[in-house]
């Protein structure tokens, strides 16, 4: 025997957006919080998949001036620590107009 009655009623909340409580109606952004989650997620791996792809393929497979520099600096930005990098970007955002915008969390 269970302890409590089962019930869907959160779901529907979540999916509807309105819970229905004895104090009132309380509205629940869960649905568009999921499409913006799901929209970020998809776009940024797009876009790293249209630039990564054929810029990993031209350093692979072309050696050109200055080939082996660009490689160094774009994998210092894994060797340095999160902070180092996130602070200058951060004001460089910031600076741009682009801290709490589409384009720069997909960038």
């Amino acid at each position: 025997q269970l302890i409590f009655e089962p019930t869907l009623a959160n779901y529907t909340a979540l999916i509807t957006g309105k819970l229905m409580t004895a104090a009132g109606t309380l509205d629940i952004a869960f649905m568009r919080n999921l499409w913006n989650s799901v929209f970020l997620s998809v776009t940024s791996v797009a876009v790293s998949l249209l630039l990564g792809v054929p810029a990993a393929y031209a350093f692979a497979r072309h050696k050109f001036r200055g080939s082996e520099d660009i490689a160094f600096t774009l994998l210092s930005f894994k060797f340095a620590p999160a902070l180092l990098v996130l602070l200058p970007l951060t004001l460089y955002f910031q600076k741009l107009g682009l801290a709490n915008t589409y384009i720069g969390l997909i960038w």
